[in-house]
């Protein structure tokens, strides 16, 4: 499998297949704007940091079904909001982590209204995490591109 992104659109398989967005950047459910990292969890989703949108997109990839399943768009730095979202994981409990670009905080999602901070509150601690990871004991990793 092959990976290619612009500012609006994520490719997922040999034949260059879009799965999400169509080609042009925008706020709908099936447009992305500048997306800039996604894993897959283990039932086939794909969870997408949709950074200029401040929000989290799940694609359902047995039905190509979009939809956000956190932040609502609006960028507020709000304990129910993201601010330019730039990394995301998923662990085997379906937890989303985020991590936000200008609000400098890595958060735990138990589900879209929910969240916990787990680390940071100022560029002091956290600015660019590119990459989030968790182990099987809860153990945060994150590559912050300082």
């Amino acid at each position: 499998s092959t990976t290619t992104a612009n500012p609006c659109n994520f490719r997922w398989d040999t034949n260059g297949t879009t799965i999400a967005s169509n080609g042009t950047p925008g706020s709908t459910a099936n447009q992305l704007n500048s997306p800039y990292t996604l894993v897959i969890d283990k039932y086939d989703h794909m969870y997408i940091a949709d950074t200029q949108n401040h929000r989290i997109q799940k694609v359902v990839l047995s039905s190509l079904v979009i939809t956000t399943v956190v932040g609502n768009g609006t960028g507020l730095n709000t304990p129910t909001n993201l601010l330019l979202p730039t990394a995301v994981y998923v662990d085997k409990n379906q937890i989303i982590y985020t991590a936000d670009l200008s609000s400098y905080r890595i958060r735990l999602w138990t589900n879209s209204f929910t969240s916990t901070n787990i680390a940071g509150a100022n560029s002091t601690f956290i600015q660019r995490v590119c990459g989030l990871w968790v182990d099987s004991i809860g153990t945060i990793y994150a590559a912050d591109a300082v």
